[in-house]
């Protein structure tokens, strides 16, 4: 049975919640920058979607003290979901 404090659950929630700020922000200026590729924004974009879905993932896990897996698992689910989602709206 995992233990932690009031505490640990404040700090995964801030963590949690700079995850969601960088894909909100990522959201709001078009989701990966799709229009804007030929300066390169598209990559950078991706990279920030796959850094806010690691920060997530270490917040997660953050009250059990395993923030690397945590974000690893969330790396690879970005991965997967942000490719799919560069094909959806690349086709």
């Amino acid at each position: 049975m995992p233990q932690f404090s009031l505490k640990d659950l404040f700090v995964a929630t801030s963590i949690m919640s700079v995850g969601l700020a960088i894909l909100l922000v990522l959201a709001v200026n078009r989701i990966l920058a799709i229009y804007d590729a030929e300066n390169g924004n598209v990559l950078l974009a991706y990279y920030l979607y796959l850094a806010g879905c690691g920060v997530i993932g270490a917040g997660i896990m953050f009250p059990f003290k395993k923030m690397l897996l945590g974000a690893s698992i969330g790396i690879l689910l970005g991965f997967g979901f942000g490719a799919i989602l560069v094909v959806i709206t690349v086709l």
